[in-house]
């Protein structure tokens, strides 16, 4: 009986790590896409921000303020979706990685995780 169940718990072992890696894939396509979703949407309002900044405004200094306010606001909208995508990434792997350990534990022992 002891081997028997011991290969039932390593087949639990394999199929949750299993999901984890798919939940893993998933979260970081996840993230990746909420984070290049959210880079358009502010990129989008920046630049209708600036449209309707006065025209005196952006044509001083020959040109070159447009083009560094252009440049700035690219980098910073870059560093939002940086942190962002990272951030979400942390947070669902965590959470995966609560989950996966909590259902492995349950797997081996019911009793002892409550």
């Amino acid at each position: 009986d002891g081997p028997r169940e011991l290969g039932r718990y390593v087949a639990v072992l394999v199929a949750l790590y299993l999901i984890e890696g798919v939940a893993s894939a998933s979260q970081l396509m996840l993230s990746v896409s909420v984070g290049e979703k959210m880079s358009l949407r502010l990129r989008r309002q920046v630049f209708s921000s600036i449209i309707r900044q006065d025209i005196l405004y952006l044509e001083s200094g020959g040109g070159a303020r447009a083009q560094d306010l252009c440049n700035r606001l690219e980098k910073d909208v870059q560093r939002v979706q940086d942190a962002t995508t990272l951030r979400s990434s942390m947070l669902l792997q965590s959470l995966i990685q609560i989950l996966v350990a909590s259902v492995s534990l349950w797997a081996l022992s019911w009793k002892s995780t409550l």
